[in-house]
């Protein structure tokens, strides 16, 4: 089963996923991308701070860009006061 790896990119710096998952489907790579890009908004929620300025590239085994979803991407944001005041 091909493996896929879900790196996260900043403005700044890449953090590697030194394991990656294995999917049969690749159809599934893309959901689960925006799925990696929930969770950690959300645990940046909890901290009070969200940077949309960064994404999940999804890579396989041969090193080739499967996808990339930036986590403007991955929620929608709604409201008025987005300034934080």
């Amino acid at each position: 089963m091909p493996r896929y790896y879900f790196h996260l990119r900043n403005t700044h710096d890449l953090v590697l996923d030194p394991d990656g998952k294995e999917y049969s489907v690749r159809s599934q790579i893309n959901d689960e991308a925006i799925r990696e890009a929930r969770a950690i908004i959300s645990a940046d929620v909890l901290e009070g701070f969200v940077d949309l300025d960064q994404k999940i590239e999804v890579y396989d085994e041969n090193e080739v860009l499967i996808c990339s979803i930036p986590f403007s991407r991955a929620v929608r944001i709604s409201g008025s006061d987005s300034d934080g005041s």
